[in-house]
């Protein structure tokens, strides 16, 4: 069955120098979130690696989502629509086969779990039975959802080879994938939420 499993990895120990301001800001960050100074250390250690060195070989620009809702806010329905299936889904392409080291279903899926996760968008992945439901939430309007919808269309369809269909709402992009484990034959369906 298809499922991000952490896998339990050894750990190795490591000595760091670290300066007296940033270690104080860090001692108070893993206090503010709970968690051990240990944790946070892996944590951000852990988004180096699956995100932050990747994107920014990849062209990847930090921006605001106030500017960036208010850039996509000017553009029509049809000129959305053609910057995710020409310039968004190319890019997401060449970024998936650069950090995943190849381009198919579980790359993709892999991908988008850590791209939400580095963009602050929420994400659930819930599973029954052999349905994997993912739930985006990215409260940036509906406009983005539309953008983000065709982007997720355009490279899903390429690696179906099938037409899938969508709904969005202003904030949340759904949707389910049914994984059948003798053929691995996935089928997409988007629900309104």
């Amino acid at each position: 069955m298809h499922q991000f499993v952490k896998k339990n990895h050894s750990t190795e120990i490591m000595s760091l120098r670290i300066g007296r301001e940033v270690a104080e800001q860090l001692k108070e960050e893993a206090g503010d979130e709970y968690i051990t100074l240990n944790v946070l250390a892996n944590h951000i250690f852990t988004n180096y690696i699956e995100w932050v060195r990747d994107a920014k070989k990849e062209g990847f620009v930090l921006i605001t989502k106030n500017v960036l809702v208010a850039l996509v806010e000017k553009l029509d329905d049809k000129e959305i629509e053609e910057i995710a299936r020409t310039i968004g889904k190319n890019a997401v392409k060449a970024q998936i086969i650069y950090m995943e080291k190849k381009y198919d279903i579980d790359a993709f899926l892999r991908w988008l779990e850590i791209w939400c996760k580095a963009s602050g968008f929420g994400k659930k992945h819930l599973i029954s039975s052999d349905i994997h439901t993912y739930i985006i939430q990215h409260s940036m309007g509906i406009k983005w959802s539309l953008y983000f919808m065709m982007q997720i269309r355009s490279i899903l369809e390429e690696l179906l080879q099938k037409k899938v269909d969508f709904d969005i709402t202003p904030s949340t992009v759904t949707f389910n994938v049914t994984m059948d484990e003798s053929n691995r034959s996935i089928d997409l369906i988007v629900k309104q939420y």
